[in-house]
């Protein structure tokens, strides 16, 4: 969907990703090489410091290992360290167990991450999730996140913060 709005868009993939699927899959989709652990290659230019250029990152599905990783610094694999590396705006969709996004300490990662970060957050939707529960916790629709993608994208900054009367 990004591709069909003109974005210019490279891949990354977490651990947790390659467990389910192998990162070739993602090579037709995409016009760049896939940065993972697999193809980490610091002579091609494929590397978390290259990848950490982008204007915005979007985190689709964020799992909360990786919110509460990103909140506290943790860098253990390629993909955190991308992250850390960068300085680009940050879209961050999340979908887990609904009990795991309402604890406390996942709480207070989002919070760390908007206040530190100005991170923005794609809320969850209710469904039956993939642990058969039904609660708050799917990955938002697609259309969302790219809605997201393009007012983080597009902000002026130059509005932001400012207090402004109408009168009539």
């Amino acid at each position: 969907m990004l591709k069909k709005e003109n974005f210019d868009v490279y891949v990354m993939l977490s651990e947790g990703v390659l467990k389910f699927i192998n990162y070739k899959s993602f090579e037709a989709l995409c016009e760049h090489p896939i940065l993972c652990s697999q193809t980490e290659n610091w002579q091609e230019g494929i590397n978390h410091i290259e990848y950490a250029k982008m204007d915005l990152i979007v985190i689709a599905p964020a799992s909360v290992n990786t919110i509460n990783k990103l909140a506290w610094g943790v860098c253990d694999n390629v993909f955190m360290q991308t992250l850390m590396a960068s300085k680009a705006q940050l879209v961050i969709a999340p979908a887990a167990n609904t009990k795991m996004l309402e604890n406390p300490i996942t709480k207070n990662c989002f919070e760390i991450l908007q206040n530190k970060t100005n991170a923005v957050f794609v809320d969850p939707v209710t469904k039956t999730l993939a642990c058969g529960e039904l609660g708050k916790g799917a990955l938002a629709e697609p259309n969302m996140i790219v809605a997201a993608v393009k007012r983080a994208i597009n902000e002026d900054k130059f509005y932001k913060n400012k207090m402004v009367v109408v009168t009539g």
